[in-house]
């Protein structure tokens, strides 16, 4: 079956649903409609009995006077009464004929005919005076309470509440008409015989009470306008007569005597009744305008109730029958650009994996080259900062070694003094040698001089030239030790001032070897300095290898990513073509049974899972040492 065919019998549905419902609802109007033409019908049946129950009150009123005179009083009324009921009762009989069995009330109606049948009977006693007036009054009431049992079945019948209402009222008001008609009898006997006879005075009490009950229940269930109109129309001489007459023959009831004539009473009675009749009238007129009303309106809303359910079927199916075509039409629309898109995507997504495989490759050799390179600067950078460490430890021992020539050059400051002090030292050691040299010299000649007295003194001057003799030897002595002295003084004065000039050589040496220190000293701190600079760049340049390193791998992951949504891309490239394939069979009519959709579409592969990895996530690393790793997708480059 066809989708466009499956979709006519799907609009079937809500048109089928539609027309059962509006068939339900404009036969709910129809019998609405034909309830509300029988009640107007029965309201025709209900009116002519509400005629003919007056005929009867008026002939029961006037039988009870005859039996009650024994004929002496209404002989000649009471046969004219009698020709306008039968008037009445042939008008009944004629529009019940007319009805058939078209009138839901017939039965009620039918019972009152038979009813009806034995008045002739009962209207030859009463001219024969056969009958007493108890018993002609008896039997009239019950004629009449079976004439307004129709009424009542009518207000039985009825659905409408208003209309009910209106039948409660009217059918309320006849039974009261009545219960004074049944009054009108009763003392019109009564007043006839000038006392109370019987139960008469019991059926004159409860045919009060029960007027002013009917009325009661009148003035609850009829309209403002329809008490209004009681009030004003049941009022004047003949109702204050009615009154003042029913008066005296309840407070004369136990001794009779009333002296009222019972004509007087019975036209008093017949005008406050006609009064009521034309209450009547007006109650029954306003009650057929309402059922002539509620039945036009259920004719109306049936219209109605069909019009709209024709118009709307035909819109539900025009606009139906629209959606389908529409729906048609847009479907094929969508399936050749599903099937274009779906080819587009294929061939997009197969380059894509290509690329993406192309890309996931050269991330690899990439990653594996900036790896080689990081390995080579971390040892460069490990070089480097031995070489700043060793340009420290020299900066350092230049700097002591500095301080030492400077310490030297103090020493050697201190040592061409103390060997300036030598010299002069020794200088003025030669000054005093030379002195005792001269003493000594002196000291020999006085010696030679003392010799050559004592040997002028002969022996006397023996012991002196001993002494003097000795003398001279030490005086010789004196002058060789200090001859000796001098020679080694000279000879350490000579060494002296030699070892001052050495001195002063290696001051000199000490300067130039403080300044060259000092000058090495600078040249290794501008070095260390370089160095440690170097050894942070190097820090920094191999941080940004690292940086770039992991970029490489996440690149090289989003790479096998892209490869792998590419490939599960085409998987649903190849979904989508045969989603577009089922869609086309769907619209051919191809699949005849939903197992048959669901098989097809069970082939396709499932939609990746919420918690599964994200299409580009970078994939994790794992680091050996300074090997790496990379564990994106399916393929791994190891360095």
């Amino acid at each position: 079956m066809k989708l466009a065919t499956k979709l006519l019998v799907l609009l079937a549905i809500p048109l089928a649903g539609l027309s059962f419902f509006g068939f339900r609802d404009s036969r709910e109007k129809w019998i609405s409609l034909a309830e509300h033409n029988a009640l107007e019908r029965n309201s025709g049946v209900l009116k002519q009995i509400g005629a003919l129950v007056h005929e009867l009150q008026k002939e029961r009123g006037r039988s009870a006077v005859f039996l009650g005179a024994k004929g002496a009083k209404f002989a000649a009324e009471l046969p004219a009464q009698q020709q306008a009921t039968d008037a009445q009762r042939a008008a009944l009989v004629s529009q019940i004929k007319s009805l058939g069995s078209e009138a839901n009330v017939l039965p009620a109606a039918l019972r009152n005919l038979d009813a009806l049948a034995k008045l002739d009977e009962t209207r030859a006693a009463i001219l024969a005076t056969n009958l007493t007036a108890p018993e002609s009054s008896t039997y009239f009431t019950r004629t009449i309470a079976a004439m307004l049992d129709t009424g009542v079945a009518v207000s039985h019948l009825v659905t409408d509440a208003g209309i009910a209402w209106g039948v409660q009222t009217y059918v309320s008001f006849i039974q009261a008409k009545e219960q004074t008609g049944i009054e009108r009898a009763v003392l019109a006997g009564v007043f006839s015989a000038d006392k109370f006879t019987g139960d008469a005075l019991v059926r004159l009490n409860k045919a009060v009470a029960a007027q002013e009950t009917f009325l009661y229940v009148f003035d609850k269930a009829a309209t403002e306008g329809q008490r209004k109109f009681l009030v004003e129309k049941v009022q004047g001489p003949a109702v204050d007569a009615v009154a003042r007459m029913r008066k005296t023959a309840l407070d004369k009831a136990s001794e009779g005597k009333f002296e009222v004539l019972s004509q007087d009473w019975f036209n008093a009675i017949t005008a406050k009744i006609d009064l009521m009749k034309d209450v009547e009238d007006r109650v029954g007129a306003d009650y057929l305008t309402l059922a002539s009303e509620r039945r036009i309106a259920a004719r109306n809303a049936l219209l109605l109730s069909c019009g709209v359910t024709s118009v709307t079927f035909l819109i539900t199916a025009l606009v139906g029958l629209w959606t389908i075509r529409s729906i048609t039409g847009l479907l094929q629309r969508v399936i050749g650009d599903l099937s274009t898109g779906a080819e587009q995507v294929a061939g997009a997504s197969n380059q894509v994996a290509a690329s993406s495989q192309t890309l996931a490759e050269g991330a690899s050799e990439q990653a594996a080259s900036l790896e080689e390179t990081s390995a080579s600067l971390e040892e460069m950078t490990g070089m480097v900062r031995r070489n700043a460490e060793a340009a420290g430890k020299a900066k350092q021992l230049a700097s002591e070694t500095r301080a030492a020539a400077d310490v030297g050059m103090s020493d050697m400051a201190e040592m061409r003094n103390a060997m300036n002090e030598i010299k002069t030292s020794s200088a003025e050691v030669a000054k005093i040698v030379k002195a005792i040299d001269e003493i000594a010299f002196q000291t020999n000649i006085l010696a030679i001089n003392a010799a050559v007295e004592a040997a002028r003194a002969g022996e006397a001057g023996m012991g002196f030239a001993v002494v003097a003799d000795e003398v001279r030897n030490l005086a010789q002595r004196s002058a060789n030790s200090a001859r000796e002295t001098a020679s080694k003084i000279e000879a350490s004065v000579a060494k002296s001032q030699y070892g001052v000039q050495i001195s002063t050589k290696v001051s000199e040496s000490f300067e130039q070897i403080a300044a060259k220190t000092r000058e090495v000293d600078q040249y290794v701190a501008e070095i260390a300095a370089a160095s440690q600079e170097q050894a942070q760049g190097v820090g920094h340049v191999n941080t940004a290898v690292t940086q770039m390193d992991k970029v490489t791998q996440s690149t090289a992951a989003n790479a096998e990513q892209s490869a792998s949504a590419a490939e599960e891309l085409s998987i649903q490239a190849g979904s989508v073509k045969d989603s577009v394939r089922i869609l086309q069979e769907l619209m051919a009519g191809h699949i005849k049974h939903a197992s048959e959709l669901s098989t097809k579409a069970s082939h396709v592969p499932p939609a990746p899972s919420s918690n599964s990895t994200p299409l580009f996530a970078p994939k994790p690393e794992l680091r050996r040492g300074n090997r790496v790793v990379l564990t994106a997708g399916a393929h791994k480059a190891s360095y």
